[in-house]
């Protein structure tokens, strides 16, 4: 399967990295900073923590993909997920399921937009990484994450999840995701601020 990380951050890297490293699944990070972009390519993946590896792995800006999409994974900021969804509307069909691990609520009024409900998987994660430098990141703590499809499509949602188990990222389908997604958002609006 094709899977685009859309906003490769520190934790969009993160999840990148895990699927890639662990999977048979190709995996394309997606982001506009250009040193990132090409510290990527010219010397792959530096991850640093409780392991040191490096991978290479292909990184482009949105506009430079060009192959439709089994699976995009929404990293990019709160405040810039419209604009990345616009940037990649090209590279997603009826088929493309989308997974948004935003911190925040209600991205799935603005994803609707782009695609059908059945599409779209919202989630929550507790890994924590950072950003050191351009091509490097440091994950800080292993965590997991909670995916449901909020349009009733739970065999696509599943199999959103085998994909991120695949990758060593200790993912579970939750049929009550909202209440994992508020409690994340109580926690980062009380004791993260």
């Amino acid at each position: 399967m094709l899977v685009y990380i859309a906003g490769s951050g520190a934790m969009g890297c993160t999840i990148g990295y895990k699927i890639s490293k662990n999977s048979d699944n190709e995996v394309i990070l997606l982001d506009y900073w250009q040193d990132h972009i090409d510290n990527i390519n010219n010397n792959g993946l530096t991850v640093k923590g409780e392991f040191d590896d490096n991978i290479k792995i292909q990184a482009m800006k949105p506009s430079e993909a060009s192959k439709k999409a089994d699976l995009i994974v929404v990293m990019t900021k709160s405040m810039y997920l419209k604009d990345m969804m616009e940037a990649i509307s090209h590279l997603i069909d009826e088929n493309t399921q989308i997974l948004c691990l935003l911190n925040g609520m209600g991205h799935e009024e603005i994803l609707k937009n782009y695609v059908n409900l059945n599409q779209i998987n919202m989630g929550v994660t507790i890994w924590a990484a950072a950003l050191e430098e351009p091509g490097s990141i440091t994950i800080r703590d292993i965590g997991t994450i909670d995916v449901k499809n909020i349009g009733g499509n739970e065999e696509a949602g599943k199999k959103v999840a085998d994909i991120l188990n695949e990758g060593k990222l200790n993912a579970r389908y939750d049929k009550n995701v909202m209440y994992a997604i508020w409690r994340k958002v109580m926690v980062n609006g009380t004791m993260n601020s």
